[in-house]
């Protein structure tokens, strides 16, 4: 298979995919689901700090995103969610200031604390949370992140990872955000830094609007 590259995209390419959605009756009650969603989580009390999350948020907010994006059928392991959830905390604590869009993943920077090494560990910690023999895996916890963070994490699945041609696990995670942050470069560059041209003025952020661009590339 020929994997995509950022450079294949084009800023009509995505723009087209953009007006081609926003037109799309299903897509705008889906959205209207995913942005209750996304409100609910960012006003909750472990918007900012993930050691107050709780069992209620689980139930309430956490369980029905994920298994309403993506058909992630999970086990239940809402114990299990909220610790591996506050410990990796740890790692997405110095991220809460990015957006895909202005992150510069290129930079160097200290290497324990740079932002790709931190997205891989709190991506490996998550994505190895067990109940029983099964663990919350690679889509889920991508999702998951997303819930955490929509103006930074950008959510994939299987398809989207051939695609992209990135493995599913952490550091698979971690080279497709790479790819992600580079596309939104190359998509800005196109359109001289205004980000409207890419957005559409669409009230979405631009991660999740990569994830709507993905998907209706993937078969």
């Amino acid at each position: 298979m020929n994997y995509k590259t950022t450079w294949d995209v084009h800023l009509e390419d995505f723009r087209n995919v953009m007006t081609l959605i926003n037109n799309n009756k299903s897509f705008r009650k889906d959205h209207k689901q995913y942005v209750e969603y996304i409100d609910l989580a960012q006003k909750s009390s472990w918007s900012n700090d993930l050691h107050k999350i709780t069992m209620k948020d689980i139930d309430e907010i956490v369980y029905p995103f994920l298994n309403r994006w993506g058909g992630c059928r999970l086990p239940r392991l809402p114990n299990v969610l909220i610790d591996v959830v506050t410990r990796a905390d740890d790692y997405i604590k110095p991220l809460r200031s990015l957006s895909i869009e202005d992150a510069d993943f290129l930079k160097l920077s200290g290497k324990s604390r740079h932002p790709l090494i931190l997205i891989e560990r709190a991506f490996r910690m998550i994505s190895e949370a067990k109940a029983g023999m099964r663990t919350l895996g690679p889509t889920a916890t991508s999702k998951l992140l997303h819930l955490i963070l929509p103006n930074l994490f950008v959510m994939w699945d299987d398809s989207i990872r051939e695609y992209w041609g990135c493995q599913g696990n952490a550091v698979g995670y971690s080279n497709f955000m790479l790819r992600m942050n580079l596309l939104v470069k190359s998509l800005l560059y196109e359109a001289k830094g205004d980000e409207k041209k890419i957005t559409m003025e669409l009230p979405l952020t631009i991660a999740r609007l990569l994830d709507i661009y993905n998907l209706s590339q993937c078969p």
